[in-house]
């Protein structure tokens, strides 16, 4: 009698992560969270290591996608702890979930006060024997403002008159343009986004400013005043008091007025080219659906009856969401 033995196959145990369809440890998350003392309970469920493991590997993610961006803007081949760090400081909802972390050799923005920067000194051409520049270069030059300021137009629409909203991926900062709007508070404070970025870049002459401004006395909720822009591109800021989200009052009607007094104060200094960045999303707390919807909205209307000395309006934003509400916002403009 002869005797067959069948070899069993072995069946290859799948792990939580492959379960779960996950690229990060599933069961690492798990023992970490056991171990935590942040976790009074003994039992934990692997739902929640699993759900835990998935909101950070989404984190990641979005992290290491921004930080791309941010080195391509920056021509850099790499990410770097720098790009990764000026991404979170950029970005509204990054900065909330990583304000008490500190990123190995980030570094920190660079503030060089305005009297350190050495003036080029720029050679007269009177007596020059080469030609003048031809007008035609000239035009050209004005049509690469975009690659010369390094941003990138997404969107752009022309109503009446030639008048032109543009949606821009970028620092506003870095807009040279006729002002740019900083959304603040009652006494000019420069704790938000917009406000530490002109602040390391305009230094010393931009807190003076400031200091005389609040000498002048507060800036009331919805009102605009318009100041010079020392140690920036653009020439003046257009500075804001937005108002707080709330449910009970009327959110929509107050975002509008603070908007139409910014194009206002523009109108008043017959300016023409002016950037906003997207105005009541960020400490003021307004959703940024409804805040681009009001915003456009209420600018559009104001521009199509009124002759106003604006002809560009500018929003310039830098994360994916804010970006691609406003131009699905602007594409349904009526």
């Amino acid at each position: 009698m002869v005797r067959i033995i069948v070899a069993q196959r072995k069946v290859k145990r799948k792990s939580k992560s492959v379960l779960a369809g996950l690229v990060f440890s599933v069961a690492r998350v798990h023992r970490k969270m056991k171990s935590s003392q942040f976790f009074k309970c003994k039992r934990l469920s692997q739902c929640a290591a699993v759900y835990k493991t998935a909101v950070i590997e989404y984190l990641t993610c979005e992290l290491l996608e921004l930080a791309g961006q941010n080195a391509l803007f920056h021509k850099r081949k790499t990410i770097t702890p720098k790009n990764i760090m000026q991404t979170i400081l950029i970005d509204e909802d990054l900065k909330k979930v990583f304000s008490n972390v500190v990123i190995p050799q980030g570094g920190v923005l660079s503030r060089i006060q305005p009297e350190l920067i050495t003036k080029s000194k720029i050679k007269s051409t009177a007596n020059s024997s080469y030609p003048a520049t031809p007008k035609s270069t000239v035009d050209n030059r004005k049509k690469t403002d975009r690659q010369q300021m390094h941003h990138i137009v997404l969107s752009e629409r022309t109503f009446e008159q030639g008048r032109k909203l543009c949606v821009i991926k970028g620092d506003i900062t870095e807009m040279e343009v006729d002002a740019i709007v900083h959304p603040t508070s009652r006494h000019y404070h420069t704790n938000g986004m917009i406000g530490s970025i002109i602040m390391s870049k305009g230094g010393t002459s931009l807190q003076q400013t400031l200091t005389h401004l609040r000498n002048l006395g507060p800036l009331i909720s919805l009102e605009a005043k318009c100041s010079e822009a020392p140690g920036l591109k653009a020439k003046n800021i257009i500075h804001v008091n937005v108002p707080t989200f709330s449910k009970s009052n009327q959110p929509a009607s107050d975002l509008e007025k603070t908007a139409l007094n910014c194009i206002r104060v523009a109108e008043t200094e017959k300016l023409k080219r002016i950037a906003l960045p997207s105005i009541g999303s960020g400490n003021a707390g307004y959703p940024k659906q409804l805040a681009a919807h009001t915003v456009l909205s209420c600018i559009r209307g104001h521009l199509k009856d009124v002759n106003s000395s604006i002809e560009v309006i500018y929003f310039v934003l830098y994360d994916a969401e804010s970006l691609k509400i406003y131009e699905d916002e602007l594409k349904n403009l009526q």
